[in-house]
């Protein structure tokens, strides 16, 4: 197995026991030379891991047990340092480059000794000296080059010297570490110029410089700080310039030192507000110069940054007077397909001026207006002018014809049905004939129970229940037996005395019944008599009929049952309809120009059923027919009409009131007017805006986003 040590002490164990043994002696001889081997092959290993001491051990068990191993001999030699001349001369020469720690001239010299002399064993040791400060100088070389990769100066220079530390010839991290010092001096001196420039108030040079040097030098925690402070400061004072050319009406100028404070701190809020407050003063410098749509434009901008406040106090004021300016006039008239006025024409159009009241949006007014005839210019009609003299404000005009409205109540089917629930009556108690049966049979079989109890008389005390005693036999005394009821006794000498035991009586109260005459008859146990029925079961048979008697005397003699009934009735359904029939048709300007004809035909419809021969006693409640009346019909179709005729009328009114800012705007595109382009599709926008909301996004889309 290999185990040469073990092989060993088992040999000599066997020859102590058997010293004349014929091959532990072989045997024993082969084994120490294996161990010696052995030994000596960890000697050496010992040796290359620095363990001279450990070595040593090793090598003197394997002279114990090979004296003449001669490369044994030889390593055990030269750690005392009496080897080979020629190695011990070269081990004194590299022994000096260790001394340097120039650990790769050290271990080319010492690996050339052990070449030549591998038993050289101080050689071994010392040669794993150089490789491990080798390794480990440059493991520390490795973490300063990926420290330089990351751009930790400081750190890699820590390891570079650490490295030198243990290798002071290390090229590589003397090289590395002369050139963090370099970077790291360069990003200390960009550091200090940009403390220069901002003690001039130069920021931008300032800035640059700092970001140079942390490009270089990113980990360096001052010059962070005063990045970030120089940030800070820049941004301050930028926002300082741009309040200053703000109060001065320098509003572009404003805005690019609020956008170069953003460029330093891109969430400084001051210089976010500087902005929000840039775009309102365009808007109020549109506004001054009469431009209320752009004005518009910038507010809400404003606002959309910064909701409420002034912002939205001055969009809405601006949004208040483009409808004012934009707004528009309607009247709304009803009339009956011949085109006269009734009852219900008058009563259709108060519904719509209501509903109009209620939904309109603000910039449209409801005035009275002819029914068919133009308006003339000054009422609002084509000769008055729009904003800015640009537009006529035409009056538009609605008119809706009622041609008829039916209301009718109709019957629409008939269902004859039953209904059934449960009535009481009183009848005989059932339960009665089957209780008086029972009571029948239990008596009966009580009777034969009873009979069947037969006494017999006992044959050992003949009825009586005892037996005579048979010592006295029944006498109650008994004899004497000393003197055998004589009263005395013979004494010597012929003569007599009284007896001791009776006191001279001839009898006395027998022993054995004690005086009584008789004992108890054991076979009947002193009844005198037997039977052959068994008690207990008639005493059940007793009960089971007392209990058949007592619920006879609880059953009532009569009870009520319940049997179902059925009851018939009708249901009957009713539905109440109406529709109205109509339409409305809106005009617009002098030329009394038809825009839009929408027919307008609201219907109603309810249905409900009545139970006829309703019987609430019997569980059918009375279902009285509940429809609405003919009135309430007539006031919804109304008020659906009325509904569904604004909603179009004012979307029919509101876009072509936008149409119309849209012609000309385009009219003011084509001669270049680009201001009046603007004002007149703001206006358009806030037209529809309520009625037409998508068609509005679309047109400011398209004011901020020209072609």
């Amino acid at each position: 197995a290999g185990q040469w040590e073990k092989a060993v002490y088992q040999y000599e164990q066997t020859l102590v026991h058997n010293p004349a043994h014929p091959m532990a002696g072989q045997g024993l001889i082969h084994a120490k030379g294996e161990a010696a081997q052995q030994r000596y092959q960890s000697a050496l290993l010992a040796a290359d891991q620095g363990q001279l001491q450990a070595a040593r051990e090793h090598l003197r068990q394997t002279l114990t047990w090979a004296p003449s191993h001669a490369n044994g001999r030889a390593a055990f030699d030269s750690l005392d340092r009496k080897g080979q001349a020629s190695s011990e001369a070269r081990y004194s020469g590299a022994m000096v480059h260790v001394e340097r720690r120039d650990w790769q001239r050290a271990a080319d010299e010492l690996a050339a000794i052990i070449k030549t002399d591998a038993n050289h064993l101080p050689a071994r040791a010392a040669l794993h000296q150089a490789q491990t400060g080798m390794a480990q100088s440059r493991e520390a070389y490795e973490l300063a080059n990926r420290h330089h990769q990351e751009k930790r100066l400081n750190d890699a220079m820590a390891a570079c010297k650490r490295a030198l530390e243990i290798w002071p010839t290390n090229a590589a991290a003397a090289g590395l570490l002369a050139q963090a010092q370099r970077e790291r001096d360069e990003a200390k001196s960009l550091f200090a110029q940009a403390k220069d420039h901002a003690t001039g108030g130069r920021f931008d040079e300032s800035a640059a410089a700092i970001g140079r040097s942390l490009a270089i030098f990113p980990h360096d925690e001052q010059a962070k700080a005063f990045s970030a402070d120089l940030r800070l400061t820049a941004a301050k004072a930028h926002v300082a310039q741009a309040r200053a050319k703000l109060a001065g009406d320098e509003i572009e100028a404003a805005a690019d030192h609020f956008r170069l404070a953003l460029q330093y701190l891109p969430d400084h809020q001051p210089a976010k507000d500087g902005l929000v407050d840039v775009v309102y003063a365009h808007g109020q410098g549109a506004e001054k110069e009469g431009l209320i749509g752009t004005a518009l434009l910038w507010y809400m901008e404003a606002t959309a940054q910064k909701p409420g406040g002034v912002y939205k106090q001055a969009e809405d004021r601006a949004r208040a007077a483009i409808a004012k300016s934009a707004g528009l006039d309607l009247s709304l008239a009803v009339l009956d397909g011949r085109g006269n006025e009734n009852a219900d024409t008058r009563a259709m159009q108060s519904r719509l001026a209501s509903q109009a009241q209620r939904v309109k949006p603000a910039f449209v007014n409801l005035v009275a207006g002819p029914v068919a005839a133009p308006l003339k210019p000054g009422n609002g009609g084509a000769g008055d002018a729009g904003p800015g003299g640009a537009l006529p404000r035409p009056l538009y005009r609605a008119m809706m014809t009622m041609r008829s409205i039916e209301i009718q109540q109709q019957r629409l089917g008939k269902e004859s049905k039953q209904h059934t629930y449960n009535a009481v009556r009183v009848v005989p108690n059932p339960v009665l004939p089957e209780l008086e049966r029972e009571l029948v049979q239990a008596e009966r079989d009580l009777a034969i129970a009873r009979r069947n109890l037969i006494r017999y008389s006992c044959n050992d005390c003949g009825g009586r229940g005892h037996t005579h005693c048979t010592v006295c036999r029944g006498s109650k005394h008994s004899s004497c037996s000393p003197c055998n009821g004589t009263g005395r006794i013979r004494i010597r000498g012929g003569g007599f005395q009284i007896c001791g035991a009776c006191n001279g009586r001839p009898s006395q109260p027998c022993h054995a019944c004690r005086g009584i005459g008789h004992f108890r008859c054991n076979r009947c146990n002193g009844r005198g008599f037997f039977n052959d029925f068994d008690h207990n079961l008639i005493r059940q048979y007793e009960r089971q009929a007392n209990d058949l008697r007592n619920r006879l005397r609880r059953e009532p003699p009569t009870i009520q049952e319940q049997y179902a009934v059925t009851w018939p009735y009708e249901r009957e359904l009713y539905r109440k309809t109406g529709r109205l029939d109509g339409s409305i048709q809106t005009f617009e300007g002098a030329a009394d120009t038809a825009l839009q004809t929408f027919d307008v035909m609201p219907t109603y419809a309810k249905d409900d059923m009545v139970t006829i021969n309703a019987n609430p006693q019997v569980g059918l409640p009375a279902d009285g027919l509940d429809l609405p009346t003919d009135d309430a019909v007539y006031q919804a179709l109304l008020d659906e009409a009325a509904r569904s005729a604004i909603s179009h009328v004012l979307l029919t009114a509101t876009v072509a009131r936008a149409n119309a800012y849209i012609t000309k705007a385009n009219q003011h595109a084509q001669a270049g007017e680009v201001d009046l382009d603007i004002e007149a599709r703001v206006a358009a926008m806030v037209l529809l805006e309520k009625t037409h909301p998508t068609e509005a996004k679309r047109l400011l889309d398209e004011i901020r986003n020209p072609k």
